[in-house]
């Protein structure tokens, strides 16, 4: 299997054993395929050109993993190393109190610094978004720490390491949840176990139970990339699941919001109205920082049922970035209708009324029945129900009303939803 220069897909690491065989491991399967024999060594760097490089006390190999076929590439009398990296420059890192950088073109190397003083590297350097960890002794116990490889004495620790000697680890760069791999045995030539390294939640996580490999030295090329979906905690909370009608367009609706998000460090929170409760992130008409959502004419109208709710994700412009994979909306919405108010309008085929006489008035109703309208006639108050948007009402002033014209005059109208005086 050649390893790619830069990339490669699936989920696999590199790992050497103490012997000097190189082997592929599925992270998903938990299985290892040998892919190379080569000289003893006690840790390995995937590099450019589907080269592998391991390390031997002073000595570094190039290997090719498709022939099987290894040579020296430098020998670094005095050094002693027990991590080795591929470097983001495109050089190679070897380190255990010191750290030497080593051009892999030619073999020529340089003395970079020595670590903190009482610190020492136990068996791999992983780079990882920029750093480059190790697993590390110090004077506080073994520890993960980043390693500044242009100032070895500035490095910093991260945070504790799993039981046993943890000495090969490998990258996955996620943009949701970072992960390293490390190998950890607890003897020499006894079996490793693999821990997932959460970095966001610096958690660690025994993964591939019965794995039964002594582990000399792991890695990924850089910017290597599993194929895998994170577990995602981010959640948008709850909304009560009731529906509004709001009269007039100028009515504000309040999404209600009953709590409950779980947010990661990038994630936001927004108020959300869209159209289609089974494509809630595919018809979102507006997104709002605060619960108060107003209709807006140049997307909406009235009459129509919109849904509200929440959505949660990580920021993009100060809204919620739609394409995050960790994408939630509560899990039921609101509805809310704004609803034009009723109206009510009169007309006859004649305005005027002679005494004991009657006139037939055509009410024409807007809205949604039924209606209940409060009038003022020429006898007095009357109410005028009605399912009928075109309803007759019979007017008849009485024997001692003058002739000429009459007055009709409406105090109050309501509708099924609205009340407009």
């Amino acid at each position: 299997m050649l390893l790619g220069s830069g990339r490669a897909s699936g989920q696999i690491i590199y790992f050497n054993n103490t012997a000097g065989n190189i082997f592929t491991f599925n992270v998903e399967t938990c299985t290892a395929t040998q892919i190379s024999t080569g000289p003893a060594f006690n840790d390995m760097a995937v590099g450019e050109n589907g080269l592998v490089y391991g390390l031997f006390g002073q000595t570094v190999y190039e290997i090719n993993p498709a022939t099987g076929t290894s040579t020296t590439l430098v020998t670094i009398p005095g050094a002693l190393a027990s991590g080795l990296e591929y470097g983001i420059d495109g050089q190679l890192y070897m380190l255990f109190k010191d750290v030497w950088k080593i051009n892999p073109a030619n073999g020529t190397w340089q003395f970079v610094g020595s670590l903190p003083a009482g610190w020492s590297v136990m068996g791999d350097l992983v780079y990882f978004d920029g750093n480059y960890y190790a697993s590390c002794n110090t004077p506080a116990g073994p520890r993960l720490c980043i390693i500044n490889l242009n100032n070895p004495g500035a490095s910093t620790i991260v945070d504790d390491l799993p039981p046993g000697n943890v000495i090969g680890g490998a990258s996955v760069d996620h943009p949701s949840c970072p992960k390293m791999y490390w190998f950890s045995t607890t003897q020499s030539n006894q079996p490793s176990v693999l821990y997932e390294y959460e970095i966001n939640t610096q958690t660690w996580t025994p993964i591939c139970p019965g794995f039964s490999f002594s582990v000399g030295g792991a890695d990924t090329p850089n910017d290597y990339s599993f194929q895998y979906t994170c577990a995602c905690t981010t959640d948008a909370g709850n909304v009560n699941a009731q529906t509004f009608n709001l009269c007039g367009t100028s009515a504000t609706v309040t999404v209600p919001y009953t709590g409950g998000a779980v947010l990661d460090n990038d994630d936001i929170l927004r108020y959300v109205l869209f159209t289609d409760p089974n494509d809630p992130e595919g018809s979102i008409l507006l997104q709002s920082p605060g619960p108060e959502l107003a209709f807006d004419p140049a997307s909406m109208q009235t009459g129509v049922t919109y849904y509200i709710g929440t959505v949660a994700g990580n920021g993009l412009n100060g809204n919620v970035d739609l394409s995050d994979p960790c994408l939630d909306f509560a899990d039921t919405p609101a509805t809310v209708i704004w609803r034009l108010l009723p109206t009510v309008s009169f007309s006859t085929s004649n305005s005027a009324i002679c005494p004991g006489d009657c006139q037939i008035v055509t009410l024409n109703f807007s809205g949604s029945p039924p209606f209940s309208l409060d009038l003022n006639t020429p006898t007095g108050n009357a109410i005028i129900t009605s399912t009928d948007p075109v309803t007759l009402l019979n007017v008849c002033p009485g024997p001692n009303a003058a002739p000429g014209p009459f007055l009709l005059e409406a105090i109050s109208l309501s509708d099924a939803f609205c009340v407009c005086d």
